[in-house]
């Protein structure tokens, strides 16, 4: 299974705690992360856009403020989502108010202070389409 990790800068760290832990518990799942998905001289506008539309689900996290390339690739996620009924887009809130991203309010969320706690990377992982979730034994 493979899914585009969306995040702002300012929430990098987050983002890859979020990544480190759904691969922790999931080894069927293939995460795309910019910074190590991306390669210094490509072009990635065009990367971004293939990676959305190979993935499997679409991971939105969060947090104060959306940076303009984040709600670019959310908007294509969606546009996807519209002609692929089947095609999960999840947000993770991070933040104690969520910034105003248009049609958020038409996908239910996971509310998360701390994303990679329990109960919510489970949350996460079950959003996703049950047939190509794995779980990992301890």
């Amino acid at each position: 299974m493979r899914i585009f990790l969306s995040y702002h800068t300012p929430d990098e760290g987050l983002a890859r705690g979020l990544k480190t832990a759904i691969e922790a518990r999931d080894e069927g799942i293939e995460i795309f992360f910019a910074p190590e998905g991306l390669r210094a001289g490509s072009f990635w506008v065009l990367k971004l856009a293939e990676e959305i539309e190979e993935a499997d689900a679409f991971l939105l996290l969060l947090g104060e403020r959306t940076g303009d390339w984040q709600l670019l690739e959310y908007y294509e996620a969606l546009d996807r989502r519209m002609r692929e009924e089947a095609f999960p887009v999840v947000p993770v809130i991070v933040a104690k108010r969520p910034p105003v991203v248009l049609f958020l309010n038409q996908v239910h969320w996971i509310a998360a202070t701390v994303p990679t706690a329990e109960p919510h990377v489970t949350k996460v992982i079950v959003a996703w389409p049950r047939k190509s979730r794995v779980r990992r034994s301890s």
